[in-house]
């Protein structure tokens, strides 16, 4: 079990949400056995492994530094499946590395020496170098063809080559060489366009094992590359079909990896920014300064585009034919680029919108026999189809229907005629559409979202008149209660009084008038002289 020592896992350097299950090679019925999951990380610079003199499970490799514990929980997304001991783990920048899992009791079970690798491939922007490439008076190119267009790429192709950089270096299986990408330009596109080359570094291996690996120990760090990238291999069977999906799978594999990648029938290339060769055993001495600069140019373009419209073509045809009397014609090329082009505005839910292929005769369409064949520039195809429920179909006037207009299906459709030629029996389909249409589509109206900008005002205003209204009615409630008790006070306050009042006050009524009585009485004994007094 532990002879094949190393497990590499190769994941894409743009996954952040994945989850990888890394197994542990125990049997499930050893359940004495307590196991301990440890990690080195690739952040260490040392090397990883080294070649020992003794020989466990017919292997010499073996750990150098001192493996770390892994945490498991909720807070380090990373857990160990209790039955299984497989640690689940979720991919992000600190998980990359080497995985073991141990059982410390018994030094000699073959999981303590099976490594399970996990790593990606460095994106190539992050390791190169800008190469200038001289524009004329700092503009972007003009083209308005493809020659043009592959002149311009065949000299930045040709600096980029030879610029002054670092050369190939061959130690036993292995080359350190350079590879030139695929330019990625859009001649279908108008405007500015920018084409980046790049010249990346790669390790070249052969596609088979070669004997200096089985006589030299240290090179068969060979077999673990090999086995990581083994789908970039070729595939050649006798079986046309089989190869074929078997290609297709090989490259969508490459896609989803996210990095260019070389194959062929003799070697493979592998990008040196694979970050296992960091702490492969002496990888780096091989080739002192490992990894590379890579190198990258960027060519910017101004396409130019001539645009017709279509219908004015067709009008000028149809008066040239009437001029010249019976005389054969045919649909103006519109120079370099060879068919006509129209440019339409469709309203986005416009129903029964049609695309036209015009031909100086009669278009017919049917299930058998289909004339014509639509394309779009996202490489999706439409054929004649007695299926109405499909919302684009070709009719059998060979007319692109739309039978409602969405707004993604904004894009550049291409009528390609069948063509009869005997000298290519292979090609079906011209190559040269016949007419192409650029379609932009105007967005509905939104009346939508005002209306529930409207609803969501309403809405908010009648929970704060509620508010408001609950409000009032709390006051109003606490003032009458306020003022019932004012009022309950003043009266219980006003009797409390006048009895004070009574039993407190130095005259009452009687007392005044006894006092004045009294007053007059001695004022009548002994009145003052010059009084006069009234008798009542």
């Amino acid at each position: 079990m532990a002879h094949k020592r190393h497990q590499t896992i190769l994941i894409s350097s743009r996954t952040s949400s994945a989850i990888v299950w890394i197994p542990c090679a125990i049997c499930l019925e050893s359940e004495k056995f307590k196991v301990v999951w440890k990690f080195i990380s690739r952040s260490r610079s040392s090397q990883l492994m080294f070649y020992s003199n003794r020989s466990i499970f017919e292997n010499h490799w073996e750990l150098r530094p001192q493996p770390e514990l892994v945490r498991t929980g909720p807070k380090n997304k990373m857990c160990i499946d209790p039955k299984t001991k497989a640690l689940r783990l979720h991919v992000n920048q600190d998980c990359w590395g080497t995985y073991i899992c141990t059982v410390p009791n018994n030094s000699l079970h073959p999981s303590n020496y099976i490594w399970h690798h996990l790593d990606y491939v460095k994106p190539a922007e992050t390791m190169s170098t800008p190469v200038a490439f001289p524009h004329p008076n700092n503009i972007p190119f003009k083209v308005e063809n493809s020659d043009q267009f592959n002149q311009i790429q065949s000299a930045a192709r040709r600096k980029l080559t030879d610029h002054k950089g670092w050369k190939s270096v061959q130690y036993g299986p292995f080359m350190l060489t350079t590879r030139i990408g695929k330019e990625e330009g859009f001649l279908d596109r108008c405007g500015p366009v920018q084409v980046r080359l790049t010249r990346q570094c790669f390790v070249r291996i052969p596609n088979q094992r070669p004997k200096i690996v089985e006589n030299n120990v240290i090179l068969r760090i060979y077999d673990v590359l090999r086995e990581t990238f083994d789908f970039m291999a070729t595939v050649r069977l006798s079986n046309i079909t089989t190869s074929r999906t078997k290609e297709k799978v090989s490259e969508r594999n490459k896609e989803i990896m996210d990095f260019p990648t070389y194959a062929n029938e003799t070697y493979l290339y592998i990008p040196c920014g694979y970050t296992l060769f960091k702490h492969l055993y002496n990888f780096s001495s091989f080739f002192p300064g490992f990894p590379p600069t890579s190198y990258h140019l960027t060519i910017k373009y101004q396409i130019q585009c001539e645009v017709h419209d279509i219908h004015r073509l067709i009008r000028a045809n149809l008066e040239a034919a009437e001029t010249l009397k019976f005389k054969p014609s045919t649909l103006p090329v519109s120079g370099d680029h060879r068919y006509a082009k129209s440019i339409r505005l469709v309203r986005e839910g416009q129903k029964n919108f049609r695309l036209k292929c015009t031909s100086k005769n009669d278009l017919i369409c049917t299930v058998n026999n289909s004339r014509v064949i639509w394309r779009t520039g996202s490489g999706v195809t439409y054929k004649y189809d007695e299926n109405s429920d499909t919302n684009i179909r070709v009719m059998p006037d060979c007319s692109l229907l739309f039978h409602h207009v969405y707004l993604y299906e904004e894009d550049s459709y291409y009528c390609h005629m069948r063509q009869f030629r005997w000298e290519q029996p292979g090609q079906i389909w011209s190559l040269r559409p016949r007419i192409a249409y650029r379609i932009y589509i105007q967005p509905e109206a939104t009346f939508w979202s005002k209306q529930t900008d409207c609803l969501i005002g309403l809405i908010v205003l009648a929970a704060w008149s509620l508010v408001l209204v609950v409000f009032w009615f709390i006051l109003n409630w606490y003032d009458a209660s306020i003022r019932k008790h004012a009022e309950f006070f003043v009266r219980s306050s006003s009797g409390r009084n006048r009895m004070i009042k009574n039993i407190y006050s130095p005259y009452m009524e009687d007392d005044h008038r006894l006092t004045y009585n009294l007053y007059r009485a001695n004022l009548m004994k002994d009145p003052p002289p010059g009084t006069i007094i009234m008798k009542e």
